[in-house]
């Protein structure tokens, strides 16, 4: 039989989440190996695939039909819970659209499948699939099916009245049985009962085969998954499996001989498909914008927009001005033509109601800031003339896509936002978007091998292994030690088969954080949707395919930098300042300062170690500095720009050279060097003579590695540069230095709208520290323990004292006491924002005068864990300091409260009460003898970080003498590097290898965060007493750091104690303030004459006039870099900051 007489109609791609393993490339691939002229997809209960699956097979020519294996409620789609007598709460029916009448079906049955039905499973009932069957085609569906569950019950008659039903809904025609042969105990009596049974009822034939993988060989690693997304062990008995191994995308001549007696299934499965006229608009040209109501006085929106963007040029002086005009005329000229003034209008409609309503908007991010109209719209805050931003690279009229204008707001009045779009734009016609987690290498080799049962240890190895953003398939071929490993064990080599199958596999879905649709009818007209486990309802497509099929899509993204801005100003107002960030200075001498010396925690994409670093090698001193630094510290701009050049050319200690005299104004802000994507543009203009449309494809031919175009476009920028007299080999460096940069640049109008963000939260810590900690530190509440320790850490080194919280002084949010800042009742653990907030009403009545009226007070409303834990963080330390009793006490002083008769023979004494107070005293609880590091203890179960001290506070110089890793930034890019780490044991488990050699995992804590440490057996003997003890411990080692582990690991390769670590120290650096005098060198020089010891001093000088540093080595002293010797330094007149130096 000819292969074109049979098309796969039952097929399940990896968007069948649970158990589909096929990626629709692969598929089309397959397909087109075949010949086969069409092919059908049918995911469990959604439509998540069709657009890629549209797509995929149009590109190689062959018919996607669109369908799904829905789920038929046994009874109404709103009955949840009551199981029928069958024991089956649904069955699975096949649907398929025959024209766009039924695909539009498909989307309205799916939709309330989730929407409404989802019980378990997104499920759609009888009565919804007969009002939307128009259309459709339907199939009886696998085993699960209603017919033929009854076909294998026995229960012949009740197939035939399920059968009866559907042919009276569907029509005999648009109704077949659908017969599958998968090698099952059960087959043949299955087809031979299906077969009788259509022949008695006059119903259609199909042969299926219900793939859910691709090839024969792809089985095992399609049950590796079920046992991956079921969270099981392939070796476990008792779990999800498929009885087949012929669940695969058959040929045709394979379905033949399955079917040679049935040859009417075969032919049946041509006829359908010849049926199936869907057509689906997904190559982005066809927009579906909402309509913006615009004044009756214009008569386009068009006409509206160039008259606001107009007047917003003026209000910002920019009018008059021939080159911001002619720029503006461009931008709007091409708006005009791509059809997207509705798009630009809904945007300024958004931010407009934010700023009216007092949320904070960024200035703006991405390609988007280097829009003029943008900029006269309120919707970006700055000049894109003045950074020489580019419009092209927003904008492009030869790319008809919708451009990206991506918004942030304050993180915590985001909501407001997208409800307010919600409400302005119709609750039908506005979703979030759907998005897909995938199984990246390094997850891949690390689920799989979890799944396989191969220790931890052996596969966090090869995983370890695997370079960054590399496919399985390249990290093979490009390491060799890799490869080596994986031939070395037949086990990893079939982990790494199996890997290298499931790569790429969706997993599971969840809500884009920040994306949202609009459309101008509801959204069912356009798109099917989808409501994740947390009752949020969003599309069933992402953010690509929503892209394909022309609907607008905003960010709107929530950040929380914006709200400390805002809580900033607020707070300076209040104590009777005057601030306003966008109107803030760009020279101020203080913020530049701070970055110099890398002053940085808080201050937005400045923070990391290696942010500091380069700000301290450069030392900013412009807007565009800060923008370079964040194009700079990427990890491509990392590997391929020389920043110790760029530094020294930026101090004037290396020659800025240009390759041609047109370069110097493109690249003069950054030193001669490319920095930026817009550089790229704006070197081919200069070079080569280029249009900026023809420089954008150029940037974007280089930057995704198209051969062809790139082909062309190099052609095109060597005649162009001839022309412009250049000559061939200095266009050859030119072109050699852009074509590689083009793949790791960095958008400068990115970078430039985050340096503003940057720049304000350096302005208000150097100029407003008191404020700027009281807001960061507020809304740092709920987030990141470790920030919120290292935040105030640095508070305390700014001169700011941090007040425990306190019942009668302390808010819901950190305030200001005079020149110190008090504890947040919100950053105490299970203490709410409800609790906080009725203690604070309570307290502006009148204060609680003991722990008694506390209680009164409170009653209902604030329960026992939360006391318990206002305790622990010393809230009641001015009524009674005894934490301990009041702990001991609380349980049954919480019963005496709801014990009225108690209550009434108690009301003029209490057990907390102040008449009682010295009578508790004579009879204390009995309990452990309370030591210091007991408040430690209490504060980190009450905080999640210690407040008054920390448990390595003595040896905070070593630690940072050391140069140790803070624990906080090990992340991804750490993965696999040699690292030292210490702290202090919070945790330790005791394990043994295989050997039944004793090993151990120590939880260590430093001053920003926790690691796991791995002692193997050899170390661990080595060190034992050691690590049995509470003293603070560094670690060197190999970390260990990816995206699905819960925290960093580190494999450990030396132990040293922190008590016998100062012996590393090698040096005393001291530096002097500008007004140091001779008298107070000398007082220091007798201070150190009496440490005598083997460690060198220096001393950091800095000029008065221009705060230069001079490093100046005192070779008459030698040191010992004991504590007493550091304090005592750190007394003296002149001395401003006393650091250690060391190596380990």
């Amino acid at each position: 039989m000819p292969q074109r007489d049979f098309v796969h109609l039952h097929l399940h791609t990896e968007y069948s989440l649970l158990d589909g393993s096929i990626k629709v490339d692969k598929l089309a691939d397959q397909a087109h190996r075949f010949k086969m002229p069409a092919v059908a997809i049918t995911d469990h209960g959604n439509l998540f695939g069709v657009v890629p699956f549209y797509k995929a097979m149009q590109k190689k020519g062959i018919k996607p039909i669109i369908g799904l294996e829905t789920y038929v409620a046994s009874g109404k789609l709103t009955e949840k819970g009551d199981t029928p007598a069958s024991g089956e709460t649904s069955h699975h029916l096949t649907l398929i659209a025959s024209s766009n009448i039924g695909y539009k079906n498909l989307v309205k049955l799916s939709s309330a499948a989730y929407l409404e039905g989802f019980y378990y499973r997104p499920r759609i009932d009888k009565t919804i699939l007969a009002e939307h069957n128009e259309g459709l085609i339907a199939l009886s569906g696998c085993w699960s099916g209603e017919i033929s569950s009854c076909l294998i019950r026995g229960d012949i008659e009740g197939a035939r009245k399920a059968l009866g039903f559907f042919l009276d809904l569907f029509g005999r025609d648009n109704f077949f049985i659908e017969i599958q042969n998968l090698g099952m105990p059960e087959t043949h009596d299955m087809i031979s009962r299906a077969v009788s049974l259509a022949k008695e009822e006059k119903a259609n034939l199909v042969a299926t085969n219900d793939c859910h993988f691709l090839n024969r060989e792809d089985a095992e690693a399609h049950d590796v998954l079920l046992a991956i997304q079921t969270g099981k062990k392939v070796a476990d008995t008792e779990r999800m499996r498929f009885e087949s191994s012929e669940m695969y995308f058959k040929s045709a001549d394979e379905m033949s001989l399955l079917f040679k007696d049935i040859p009417e299934a075969l032919e049946n499965t041509q006829k359908i498909a010849e049926r199936c006229m869907v057509t689906l608009d997904v190559d982005g040209r066809n927009f579906k914008l909402p309509r913006y109501p615009i004044p009756k006085e214009f008569s386009s929106s068009m006409q509206y927009l160039k008259d606001i963007a107009e007047r917003g040029c003026r209000e910002k002086n920019l009018w008059g001005e021939k080159s911001y005009e002619q720029r503006l005329a461009h931008e709007l000229k091409v708006i005009e033509k791509m059809g997207f003034a509705g798009y630009f209008l809904i945007v300024k409609d958004i931010v407009d109601f934010a700023k009216r309503t007092g949320i904070p908007v960024g200035p703006g991010r991405g390609s988007a800031v280097g829009s003029l109209v943008l900029y006269a719209l309120g919707i970006t805050e700055l000049d894109p003339l003045h950074y020489g931003l580019i419009f092209e690279r927003f904008l492009n009229p030869d790319r008809i896509t919708l451009p990206d204008i991506d918004i942030d707001f304050a993180d915590d009045e985001r909501e407001k936002v997208i409800h307010y779009i919600h409400e302005r734009y119709g609750q039908e016609n506005v979703a979030r978007i759907i998005t897909f987690d995938t199984m990246k290498a390094k997850a891949a080799i690390r689920d799989v091998g979890r799944a396989m049962d191969i220790p931890l240890g052996e596969v966090d190895k090869i995983a370890k292994l695997i370079p960054m953003n590399d496919s399985l398939e390249q990290a093979r071929k490009s390491q060799k030690e890799l490869a080596e490993l994986i031939e070395s064990d037949i086990r990893y080599q079939r982990l790494f088969k199996i890997a290298e199958k499931l790569e790429g596999v969706s997993r599971h879905a969840s809500i884009h954080a920040s994306g949202v649709v609009i459309t101008p009818e509801p959204l069912t007209e356009f798109i099917p949707l989808y409501r994740a486990s947390d009752g949020g309802v969003s599309t069933q497509f992402d953010m690509k395919a929503i892209d394909s099929m022309g609907i607008l899509k905003l960010d709107i993204l929530g950040l929380r930098t914006l709200s400390v801005i805002k809580m900033s100003e607020r707070i300076v107002k209040e104590r009777g300042g005057s601030l306003n960030c966008a109107r803030i200075p760009f020279d101020d001498k203080k913020t530049f300062e701070l970055l110099q010396r890398a002053e940085t925690a808080g201050i937005f994409q400045l923070e990391s170690r290696g942010m500091r670093d380069i700000l301290r090698r450069l030392m900013p001193t412009s807007i565009e500095d800060i923008s370079a630094v964040i194009a700079i510290y990427r990890p491509g701009p990392l590997g391929n720009i020389d920043i110790d050049d760029f530094c020294r050319r930026k101090n004037g200690q290396s020659e800025i050279k240009y390759l041609h005299p047109n370069l110097e104004p493109v690249l003069a802000s950054t030193y001669g060097m490319f920095v930026y994507q817009e550089q790229v543009m704006q070197t081919a203009r200069a070079i080569a003579g280029f249009s900026y449309v023809q420089a954008d494809h150029l940037r974007r031919a280089m930057g995704k590695k198209i051969p062809e175009l790139m082909a062309q476009m190099k052609e095109q920028f060597f005649e162009g540069a001839f022309k412009h007299g250049v000559d061939k080999k200095t266009t050859q460096e030119i072109y050699d230095q852009i074509e590689p940069f083009s793949g790791y640049g960095f958008n400068k109008s990115h970078s430039a709208g985050y340096a503003h963000i940057s720049y304000a939260t350096a302005y208000l810590k150097a100029n407003f520290p008191l404020e700027f900690f009281t807001s960061l530190l507020t809304n740092e509440m709920g987030h990141s323990e470790a920030k919120m320790s290292q935040f105030i850490t640095d508070a305390k080194q700014y001169g700011i004292n941090i007040l425990r919280p306190d019942i009668n002084k302390s808010s819901y949010s950190f305030k200001i006491e005079d020149t110190s800042i008090r504890f947040g009742l919100g950053a105490v653990k299970n203490v709410g924002k409800g609790a906080a907030e009725l203690i604070e009403s309570e307290n502006s009545k009148r204060h609680f005068k003991d722990f008694r009226d506390f209680l009164e007070r409170t009653k209902g409303s604030v329960n026992r864990k939360c006391v318990e834990y206002l305790i622990k963080a010393g809230c009641f330390d001015s009524m009674d300091p005894n934490r301990e009793l009041l702990l001991a006490h609380l349980i049954d002083e919480m019963a005496r409260l709801n014990d009225k008769r108690g209550l009434l023979m108690e009301k003029q004494a209490g057990l907390f009460s102040s008449e009682s107070a010295e009578k508790q005293q004579k009879q204390p609880v009995k309990s452990k003898e309370f030591k210091p590091s007991d408040f430690l203890n209490y504060e980190k179960d009450a905080f999640g970080f210690y407040l008054s001290g920390h448990p390595m506070e003595e040896y905070r110089d070593i630690y940072e003498g050391l140069d140790l890793t803070p624990i906080e930034e090990i992340d991804d890019n750490s993965d696999g590097k040699n690292l030292a780490v210490g702290g202090t044991v919070s945790a330790r488990k005791a394990k043994r290898d295989k050997k039944g050699n004793e090993y151990s995992i120590i939880t260590l804590r430093d001053f920003t965060g926790e690691i796991d440490v791995f002692v193997f057996a050899r170390l661990y003997e080595q060190h034992r007493d050691i690590l049995r003890t509470d003293e603070p411990i560094i670690f060197k080692g190999r970390a260990s750091a990816s995206e699905d582990d819960a925290r960093p690991k580190l494999f450990s390769e030396e132990i040293i104690p922190f008590s016998g670590a100062r012996a590393r120290i090698k040096s005393v650096i001291v530096d002097l303030d500008e007004k140091t005098t001779r008298e107070d060198l000398i007082v220091i020089k007798s201070l150190l004459s009496e440490f005598p010891g083997r460690c060198s001093v220096y001393l950091n000088v800095y000029t008065d006039k221009t705060g230069e540093k001079t490093k100046v080595l005192c070779r008459d002293s030698k040191v010992s870099p004991s504590p007493e010797l550091i304090e005592n330094l750190r007394r003296k007149p002149g001395v401003r900051k006393v650091k250690l130096h060391g190596t380990l």
